[in-house]
């Protein structure tokens, strides 16, 4: 690819700044345009046009701009001002949903094509697009590629193709979104005067993956911006209890709260716990919910000042919501370019906020199950990122895209306030090597919960350090605590032998001296 940097290249025979604002202004409420998006305009403004003839080296270009850099109306000012259709792919239906309603609001009518319309909505459609009423159409990759819609384009100037998310060519093209690998070959066979794929996240491999699945062999013209969102402060906490510890973010932290979860089942269990311990005002959000349900749930987030989301990654993507203060991932991501992606939605507006990163060992049991050596490899890569509390988390996470390094504006490494292990991981290791094999499982949680049952108790064990240390925990979080502990290789359960079943320690904790008394009270027993 061709990496430009550099002046703002003229238009052909246009002065931009009164075209571009006094056609942006009244539709976009817009004074100015930022650099990178008058780059990216007036390239494909050069190309639809032409210059005596030639063929523009912007015809086929790669968009990376940051979340939050205004990469919208990157597409739909020139849709206004072009003479053919502009067609613009969405991954999903709620980002269509959300382009057309914000679309309209600026006075624009465009065309929405999803699956599930009838032939008549499809023909208004196109009849609008004929006689000039609609210049901008919305679909996703399923219907563009379907035989009627395109028997319907072939007889229409396609001035504009645009790639929005196109991340999701490689990352879901070869797994669950096969027509994404559809695109490719619908570019070769309708030739678009220009094609755009924006992303705002893409590392050297998934951008040459992109660009050979969209473009094959042909020249690509390459235009990354800085992916740094100097507003954000990120930070990873390793934990014993990812439940618990998300309790203590949300009952704390400045809101609006957006948490990613893994799965749907793990933003509907989060977000019921979550309701349950910090209030009403949490709900969860992901592909299986119904068209209707998705809409009232981005409408009461999108207005809520204090409001909880717990999602899949299903929701964010091109949705702009500008006031998210803090946003959480429960789980570690699949990938850094996930990851950016998704710590971007928050503080769109630009005012400080905050992308929170837990970290336990039930991530690496995930990264086990994967199958692909590409999917173990790109995880890998940001677990450790996680693990490492000794590096700038701005640089580290620069560095894995490629980019250059910036100075670091709030990481908790930068800060000093990093936090190298869990919280209440030396108390416990420690109580639980001066007592062990006295307990089995079940007794350990009664015990760190503050159990006084007199056959777990005696004189001196009372005042135990850490005997009562999760007493204010619910049962599930020690249970998972307890889990971690015995994934993290701190404790273990005894496989066999006199001590079967009962909870030893670790070779950290081994040399730890344990009390007397549990021998003797393991034989009375």
């Amino acid at each position: 690819m061709d990496d430009e940097e550099g002046p703002f290249p003229e238009f052909p025979g246009i002065d931009e700044d009164d075209v571009l604002i006094e056609s942006a202004g009244p539709h976009f409420g817009t004074r100015y345009l930022y650099p990178y998006q008058r780059l990216v305009v007036s390239n494909v403004m050069e190309a639809a046009l032409g210059r005596d003839g030639e063929e523009s080296p912007y015809a086929r270009q790669v968009v990376i701009l940051p979340t939050g850099a205004g990469k919208s109306l990157c597409f739909q000012l020139p849709a206004l001002l072009l003479p053919g259709l502009t067609i613009v792919i969405f991954p999903l239906l709620s980002l269509m949903a959300d382009q057309e309603r914000r679309l309209k609001k600026a006075g624009v009518e465009p065309g929405l094509l999803r699956g599930g319309q009838t032939q008549a909505e499809r023909d208004a459609i196109f009849d609008g697009i004929r006689s000039g009423r609609v210049k901008l159409i919305l679909t996703n990759p399923e219907t563009l590629v379907t035989p009627a819609v395109e028997k319907s384009i072939e007889t229409l100037e396609l001035s504009h193709l645009v790639i929005d998310e196109a991340h999701c060519v490689s990352e879901w093209g070869e797994s669950f979104r096969p027509s994404y690998l559809e695109i490719g070959p619908f570019i070769a066979r309708h030739d678009p005067t220009v094609v755009t794929a924006f992303t705002a996240t893409a590392s050297s491999v998934v951008l040459e993956k992109v660009r050979k699945l969209l473009f094959g062999e042909s020249s690509v013209h390459l235009i990354a911006g800085n992916p740094d969102r100097p507003n954000i402060s990120y930070e990873v906490l390793p934990t014993l209890s990812k439940s618990r510890e998300l309790f203590g973010i949300a009952k704390n932290c400045e809101r609006p709260l957006l948490v990613f979860c893994r799965s749907r089942d793990g933003a509907e269990i989060t977000s019921r716990n979550l309701r349950e311990r910090v209030g009403t005002s949490v709900f969860f959000y992901h592909a299986g919910l119904t068209r209707e349900e998705k809409k009232l749930r981005e409408e009461w987030f999108f207005s809520s000042r204090d409001g909880v989301l717990c999602a899949t990654c299903a929701y964010g993507l091109g949705i702009d919501k500008p006031d998210i203060r803090t946003v959480v991932h429960r789980d570690v991501p699949p990938s850094v370019e996930a990851y950016l992606q998704e710590s971007g939605r928050a503080g769109r507006d630009g005012l400080p906020a905050r992308a929170i990163l837990l970290r336990s060992r039930e991530d690496d049991e995930r990264l086990a199950r994967l199958e692909s050596d590409t999917d173990r490899e790109r995880m890998r890569a940001i677990i450790a990122y996680a693990d490492d509390s000794s590096k700038c988390r701005r640089e580290v996470l620069l560095s894995l895209l490629g980019a250059e390094s910036e100075a670091c504006s709030g990481c908790d490494v930068c800060s000093r306030t990093q936090r190298k292990v869990p919280c209440e991981t030396e108390q416990l290791g420690t109580f639980i090597a001066r007592n062990r094999r006295r307990f089995g499982r079940g007794e350990l949680k009664a015990v760190l919960r503050g159990a006084t049952a007199p056959d777990l108790i005696d004189s001196g064990f009372a005042l135990e350090p850490g005997r009562r240390l999760l007493d204010d925990w619910c049962e599930d979080d020690v249970e998972e605590a307890v889990g971690e502990l015995i994934r993290q290789g701190t404790i273990r359960v005894e496989p066999k032998g006199f001590w079967k079943g009962s909870i030893g320690v670790g070779p950290r904790y081994s040399s730890e001296r344990p009390r007397f008394f549990s021998f003797l009270t393991r034989v009375l027993k």
